[in-house]
């Protein structure tokens, strides 16, 4: 029998670059690899492309329902939409989108990409239909939502009702089971995992005066991208230190507007101090040339990109968030500050430079960790385990 695996979504890659779209591929590969009579259908509700080029991408059917959604609703096209017609509008419109795929003779499962959003509308959507729901915790979900009156609600429904919720590190499992303790038998932790090609990665430190910082979180609040600049020119303006910071990525729209003229402001001040790229498809190049990786993070699930630099050894600067929670006492190359704290974040910079060079053991070490931890061989068991425990 086959088992068709509905995955539910805003964007995936490569329509979309990001932490989330790649993971909704590299996620739905996963499936695919774990069961050779598991197939993928990803419904997409922010984008209109429809074709992949991956691993296992015969086996993963692409539904872009953006003309749907604006067909449905149209009265509102242009206007500041309500949250209740803002779901309803999606919840139709996905529920048709499964109906038109839906055969009973196989095994149906849905798996949603953000609790707060995709999940609330799966969980409905699994009720409707009596299909097994796998509600994916991302990093927004705790970065802002929780945060947010609106959808706080959305955690108990979804929490009560999904057959299982991933969490993508351990401090978000203790933060649900405070929401809904009577649900903790249903919550695990499956990180992300980094691939064979990633950690067969060399990085050599730089022999050079001047240190190259390197980040990839783009231009945000969230990302803390205003403390890591204002850390670094802090740095250059009382410390004289010959520095550079790249920072390669997006940012929101809502923040478009000062990040540019921000931008603007600093290269003309710091002509020779700050290099600001835009999205990067390949940062590895970056990365492997850079003294440091930095990330000022506000809040995380699983980073890619550190979790990337801690398993190469390159020395981090970044927060207490996220994953890092979980490793920490594991990190020997590592400098952490506490996350929406400027002073803090600077002060980490300040002692990872006052550090010198770490006994090469100690990296040894936390790069074995790193490999054994974040391996793409337990992630694809943990995937399997769900999956049969739902079938």
């Amino acid at each position: 029998m086959k088992t068709i695996i509905h995955v539910l979504t805003d964007r995936v890659a490569p329509f979309h670059e990001g932490g989330l779209e790649n993971s909704v591929i590299r996620i739905s590969g996963l499936f695919c690899k774990s069961d050779p009579e598991i197939y993928v259908i990803i419904y997409l509700t922010s984008e209109t492309g429809n074709s992949l080029i991956c691993d296992f991408s015969e086996k993963i059917q692409i539904i872009p329902l953006v003309l749907q959604i604006e067909n449905l609703g149209s009265p509102f096209l242009g206007k500041k939409i309500n949250l209740a017609y803002q779901f309803r509008i999606e919840y139709f419109v996905l529920r048709n989108a499964f109906l038109r795929n839906y055969d009973v003779k196989n095994k149906n499962i849905f798996v949603s990409f953000y609790l707060t959003s995709k999940g609330f509308i799966s969980q409905h959507l699994s009720d409707d239909f009596e299909i097994p729901h796998i509600a994916l915790i991302r990093g927004t979900d705790f970065g802002k939502d929780l945060f947010n009156p609106q959808r706080f609600n959305i955690f108990d429904f979804v929490l009560n009702n999904a057959n299982f919720i991933v969490c993508t590190n351990k401090s978000q499992i203790k933060k649900l089971k405070k929401i809904s303790p009577s649900n903790g038998q249903n919550i695990d932790v499956i990180y992300n995992s980094l691939d064979d090609k990633t950690f067969n990665l060399k990085w050599t430190k730089p022999n050079r005066q001047k240190k190259i910082f390197y980040t990839d979180t783009g231009y945000s609040f969230k990302k803390g991208t205003h403390i890591l600049i204002c850390s670094i020119v802090k740095l250059i303006e009382e410390h004289n230190l010959s520095v550079t910071l790249i920072i390669s990525g997006t940012s929101e729209i809502e923040e478009l507007e000062y990040w540019n003229k921000y931008r603007g402001d600093i290269e003309n001040k710091y002509p020779s101090d700050f290099v600001f790229l835009d999205y990067t498809e390949d940062v590895n190049p970056l990365l492997l040339d850079a003294d440091y990786y930095c990330s000022a993070t506000l809040s995380e699930g699983c980073s890619n990109s550190r979790i990337t630099a801690l398993a190469l050894g390159i020395p981090v600067i970044t927060t207490r968030s996220g994953e890092i929670l979980d490793i920490e006492a594991n990190l020997n190359n590592c400098s952490l500050a506490e996350p929406g704290d400027f002073e803090s974040f600077y002060n980490a910079i300040l002692k990872m430079l006052n550090k010198g060079n770490v006994d090469s053991g100690f990296v040894e070490e936390q790069i074995a960790f790193m490999k054994n931890t974040f391996c793409e061989s337990i992630e694809l068991e943990k995937w399997r385990r769900f999956i049969e425990k739902v079938k």
